[in-house]
């Protein structure tokens, strides 16, 4: 119950015109969008099942931190991009990266494309993305 209700509130923020703080990026409920990475994976039939118990704990455990792993990262990398968004870009970013499942690689990967400061969306900085003139 009270997870919905924190949904309902960023949608509220976010579409009610909610400023953002300009140099923190919003805090998300990453954890839970983890433990449930575990069941996710389950259902893939690439997968085979694991045997026993002990296993089965590991496999959730490994499954855990290498999601949390992504998602802290990602974060720094988002807390980056914040700064370099507008407030209107920001909100759309927020509301996609935290409607179902929260994540900040959603966040990163959306503030990217509107972060004008990105090597990626300029064309990067090498003399060998450059095109050649004649």
């Amino acid at each position: 119950m009270l997870r919905h209700l924190h949904l309902a509130a960023a949608f509220t923020f976010a579409s009610c015109g909610f400023a953002f703080a300009a140099d923190n990026v919003p805090k998300l409920d990453v954890a839970r969008t983890c433990r449930g990475a575990y069941g996710a994976l389950q259902t893939d039939m690439s997968l085979s099942p694991t045997t026993g118990n002990k296993g089965d704990a590991e496999a959730r455990q490994n499954t855990y931190k290498s999601c949390m792993d992504s998602e802290n990262a990602a974060r720094d990398s988002a807390a980056k991009r914040w700064v370099r968004v507008k407030g209107e870009n920001r909100r759309t970013c927020f509301s996609m990266a935290s409607a179902i499942f929260p994540s900040y690689v959603e966040l990163d990967a959306c503030l990217q494309m509107y972060d004008d400061k990105d090597p990626a969306l300029t064309g990067g900085t090498p003399a060998a993305v450059a095109p050649r003139r004649r």
